[in-house]
């Protein structure tokens, strides 16, 4: 079903949690970093989500905080754009950020622009903490572009796996 709206050329990135308004990026250029509008769902004009431009974001699950990502850097910020603030710089580029439903950490993909490897890494909403999730998993890592369940208790991602030559030859020997 399309979706009316005056925003040239936009890419949904998010939907508020009570479903009244979804993050909309603007990706009108060819540039890499868009402007992020609230577009109200039952109608109402787009508005901008402060002066803020970024490659990715997401509400908070609480609704009253966006958290944002410019490149390398995630930042938190109010809904209506005010009290933004760094949270962390990471060494690669951030994507797809997500609030834990109860709003403790923040999830998102990793991509590694040397050896385009992607994985997912987990930080305190304050911005603590940086660790990778599932850092064992998968030599090399493919995992990316992950969501909570509404309750919390467990996040879905995708992934794909290396092939494990041991494995194939195990099988071809028995």
């Amino acid at each position: 079903m399309a979706f009316p709206t005056s925003i040239s050329a936009p890419l949904l990135i998010s939907m508020a949690p009570n479903q009244s308004e979804l993050l909309v990026q603007s990706l009108a250029s060819n540039a890499t970093l868009g402007r992020f509008w609230l577009v109200p769902v039952l109608g109402g004009a787009p508005h901008r989500f402060g002066n803020v431009i970024g490659n990715d974001g997401a509400f908070s699950a609480d609704g009253k905080h966006i958290v944002y990502v410019i490149g390398s850097e995630i930042y938190k910020a109010n809904l209506d754009g005010t009290e933004s603030r760094k949270l962390l710089s990471v060494s690669g580029v951030a994507l797809f950020p997500r609030f834990a439903p109860d709003g403790s950490v923040v999830r998102f993909t990793l991509l590694d622009v040397n050896t385009t490897s992607a994985s997912i890494w987990e930080v305190r909403s304050d911005g603590t903490g940086l660790h990778p999730i599932l850092p064992d998993w998968n030599k090399p890592h493919n995992e990316f572009c992950g969501s909570w369940t509404p309750d919390g208790r467990y996040y879905i991602f995708e992934a794909v796996r290396a092939h494990h030559s041991d494995f194939r030859n195990s099988v071809n020997a028995s």
